[in-house]
């Protein structure tokens, strides 16, 4: 952001917190009187003024050079979207405490999708007083500010909830994708339990039912849950279960048994599902 400005001293240190959806800063500043400033950012902002001193008040001008601007009270909500020019002027405060929080437009595209609207995030707001806006802001200046923050996925949180009501997000039901058919399901089934301890291949089990591999894969795990692969590894690691239970031979004995290249891959995947090293595994029968 680049800014020009007049008559603002900085009070403390500044807080800050840097996620990659924003930046969050809350700032602590006396004001001289008449002070002023110009400010240009390339991402979209808010601005909340926490706490103002001295009786006067804070003006928000929508363009550089504008004569009239928008009076902006204490708790109360201001957007400005990228690249628009917005001047502030400050007459008979004598100390403010404001949040400002810079949105990563990218990053909350990949968050909310199609559902965060180009014209919302293009379109100014001045001098929102919406109780939840206002609660969620306070939450915000006071977690940047904490000693000793919560883990960064509540702060995340908090400018998401944010976010979603100051643009309206709206729930959108998420896209499921098509299942194989039980009588699908079936075959691929058999078909695994046939060939489990010999290399299986997508393209073999994609047209063993007449399907895409691309198509297959996602209708498999949306049938059971996990990809064909991680399906015919869990498969394999059961059939090495029965084998450690009912008989003692040597780990890589069972590994070579049950298809898997050595007793090194063997004992990764069977950690990865069971929680446990194959020997581990047999200790505790």
């Amino acid at each position: 952001m680049t800014a020009e400005i007049a008559g603002f001293t900085p009070s403390r240190d500044l807080k800050y917190r840097a996620r990659e959806a924003f930046v969050a800063d809350v700032w602590d500043v006396a004001c001289a009187p008449e002070a002023r400033g110009t400010y240009v950012s390339p991402d979209p902002r808010l601005f909340i003024p926490l706490e103002l001193e001295g009786g006067g008040q804070v003006e928000i001008f929508e363009s550089v050079g504008a004569t009239a601007g928008q009076d902006v009270p204490a708790m109360t909500v201001t957007y400005i979207p990228a690249h628009q020019p917005q001047s502030v002027s400050v007459r008979g405060v004598t100390r403010m405490k404001h949040l400002d929080i810079h949105l990563n437009e990218t990053a909350l595209r990949r968050r909310f999708g199609r559902s965060l609207a180009r014209e919302g995030l293009n379109r100014p707001r001045f001098r929102l007083d919406n109780p939840p806006l206002v609660s969620l802001a306070g939450l915000i200046a006071e977690e940047v500010e904490a000693e000793s923050p919560h883990h960064d996925r509540f702060l995340d949180g908090l400018v998401d909830a944010f976010v979603a009501k100051l643009f309206d997000i709206p729930l959108t039901a998420e896209r499921r994708r098509p299942a194989l058919s039980d009588g699908q399901l079936r075959q691929t089934m058999a078909y695994i339990d046939a060939h489990c301890l010999e290399t299986i291949r997508l393209s073999d089990l994609a047209g063993e039912v007449g399907l895409s591999e691309t198509y297959f894969s996602h209708a498999f795990k949306a049938a059971v849950g996990v990809s064909p692969h991680r399906w015919v590894m869990q498969e394999r690691v059961r059939r090495a279960q029965a084998l450690l239970r009912e008989g003692d031979e040597p780990v890589s004995w069972v590994a070579a048994q049950c298809g898997f290249a050595d007793q090194a891959h063997f004992s990764r995947v069977f950690r990865s599902i069971t929680g446990l090293t194959p020997g581990a595994w047999k200790r505790e029968l």
